[in-house]
């Protein structure tokens, strides 16, 4: 898995909540589908990510799980 370099594996708290593997991933495939098209405003943000959550392939939430 690709995680940021700025903390080594060994320094990452094992049971911290912002600190996940799987976070990084699903929310960098939401930040990348939500950055497609411009959102006029929040409530048009929020309608999106519900709506991606659902789209997201079960291949890339297998392969973020198995990480």
């Amino acid at each position: 898995m690709n995680v940021p370099t700025f903390i080594s594996a060994e320094d990452w708290p094992s049971e911290s909540q912002d600190l996940k593997p799987l976070d990084y991933k699903l929310w960098t495939v939401l930040g990348n589908m939500a950055c497609r098209k411009p959102h006029n405003n929040l409530e048009s943000l929020k309608r999106f990510l519900v709506k991606a959550v659902a789209e997201i392939p079960l291949e890339t939430l297998h392969a973020a799980i198995a990480e």
